[in-house]
Order: structure tokens, then sequence, then C-alpha cells
């Protein structure tokens, strides 16, 4: 089994993307006890099983308040989707609850940087990619990432789609320019997984409920495909009432 958990924001607004700190140190807890060994995102696909890489989507101030300290003290890597050009502000495209969170700035994410975080590109302005053109496109790509590298001084080499929205086809441009490119596809990661189309399991399936100490239980991988068979049905059916 080898997957990657992925999060954004640690607070207690209760939104789709917030996860409680009780919650999250729980979900901690929950990964010792299953015993799996928590990797770098770079060395997921690579790693021998069990393993687990565990990502922060958006680079909220709270990955640095409340998520790494308890990542740091069990020794556990993490990596942080960063928007490029919103560093320093706040989630703009975000509504509800969880709307106005702030967003590291570049000094902080050094910081972060320095202590063992992995940094990847969230795109430039957090848009999504959905039937962009091929200029705005290479914008919110490889070029966010370069200006990614200037800001934080280190190589950039993984990407994280905004809303998990895909832009119709994989090229050699983003092969070229990223080592490994995450989805909101939700599945475990298998043997002909390609590195630039990885799922992540979502921390919001996981609120409330003691699911991932049974991370390597046979019921666990079947309650994966059951749960990505239902999010596709009901990805389907919001597509036929739009309609």
């Amino acid at each position: 089994m080898k997957a990657i958990l992925t999060y954004h924001s640690i607070d207690e607004s209760g939104s789709v993307i917030s996860t409680s700190l009780d919650d999250f140190t729980r979900q901690l807890a929950q990964l010792e006890t299953a015993g799996v060994e928590v990797v770098p995102l770079a060395d997921v696909v690579d790693a021998e099983a069990p393993a687990i890489a565990i990502t922060f989507d958006d680079g909220y101030v709270n990955f640095a308040e409340a998520a790494w300290p308890r990542l740091r003290k069990r020794g556990w890597p993490a990596t942080v989707f960063a928007v490029t050009e919103l560093l320093g502000q706040t989630n703009s495209w975000e509504s509800g609850p969880a709307a106005g969170l702030p967003l590291l700035g570049a000094s902080e994410l050094r910081d972060l940087i320095r202590e063992g975080v992995a940094v990847g590109c969230h795109s430039a302005r957090h848009i999504s990619l959905r039937g962009v053109s091929a200029e705005t496109f290479q914008r919110e790509t490889v070029q966010a990432r370069e200006r990614l590298e200037e800001s934080l001084e280190v190589p950039i080499r993984s990407f994280a789609y905004p809303f998990g929205h895909l832009h119709g086809r994989l090229d050699d441009t983003l092969r070229e320019a990223f080592d490994q490119i995450v989805t909101t596809q939700f599945a475990l990661i298998e043997s002909n997984t390609s590195p630039w189309d990885l799922p992540r399991l979502d921390a919001f399936y996981f609120r409330g409920n003691d699911r991932l100490a049974g991370l390597l239980r046979p019921g666990f991988a079947n309650w994966v495909r059951r749960r990505r068979a239902l999010r596709a049905f009901r990805s389907r059916l919001r597509r036929w009432r739009r309609v």
C-alpha cells in the first residue's frame, strides 16, 4: 500500500478544505498506529510499501503554526504547494468559512525549507487550468515554477493542479518541468501509476473517524475504491444537472 494524504488548512472553520487541530492530531496518531512509513513526496512512487507521503495545498500560515511542529516532532516530511503570485497574501479564490486565510510568504517558506519542508508549485494565481489558452497554461505552470524558484532560491520539481482541474492533456513541457504532478483523484498509488498523474487521499474523508488506523488492512483499499466510485458518480450527476 502506497498513498499520498493531502490537506489544505488546519483550522476550526469546518469548511471542506479545513481539518481541525484535534482531527489532525488524531490522524497523525492513527498513522503511527498503522505503522506506515511517512516518506517525502519525491520518494513515494519508488518507496517500498507500505509508505505514505503528506502534502498541503495552498501554503497556509497555519501549516507552519499547527501542522509542521507536529510533523517535525515525529521526523515526518511534508510538501507544501504554494501559489506563486499570492505569497504572503490570502486565499482570494476561496469563499465560505475558510475565505481570507493568510498564506505563507517567501521568507517563511525559506525558513521551512531550511527545516526540511519541500515546496511545490500550485500555479501562479490558483485558477482552474481547464480550457485555458496555451499562453495562460504556460504562465500558470512552467513560468510560475520559475518565479517560485527565484523567490525561494531552491529547485521546484513538483506541481499540484488548482482545484484538481487538469488541463486535458499532459505535454512534454510539463514532463520536463516537473518530476511529480499531483491530482485530486481519490486512489492509492499502484505499480503503474505515473509520477505525473499522482492520486491523493483527501483528509476531508478522515475527519471524525479512525479509518487511517486501518490503512494496511485489506478493507482499506476496498473502501478507497468504493469512495472513488461514489465521487465519480456524484461528479457525473452534477454535470448532468447543469445540462
